[in-house]
């Protein structure tokens, strides 16, 4: 004798819900506010930075190889 249980209901997956837009903080460089829908980085000072303005700020800093 075989005693079956009843069938589980397939998985349906929620849909994913919107996202919100939040304030991060000023940015180090530009002093713009930055949300989290845009690129950017946090330091170990906990300030945060567009991306592209800490990599512009990168670029133009000396180095002991420039001549």
């Amino acid at each position: 004798m075989v005693i079956r249980s009843a069938r589980k209901p397939k998985k349906t997956w929620a849909k994913a819900k919107a996202q919100s837009i939040r304030l991060v903080g000023r940015c180090r460089y530009c002093k713009k506010e930055i949300t989290n829908d845009e690129s950017f980085v946090c330091f170990a000072d906990k300030t945060c930075g567009h991306y592209e303005c800490m990599r512009l700020d990168d670029e133009k800093k000396p180095t002991a190889f420039d001549w």
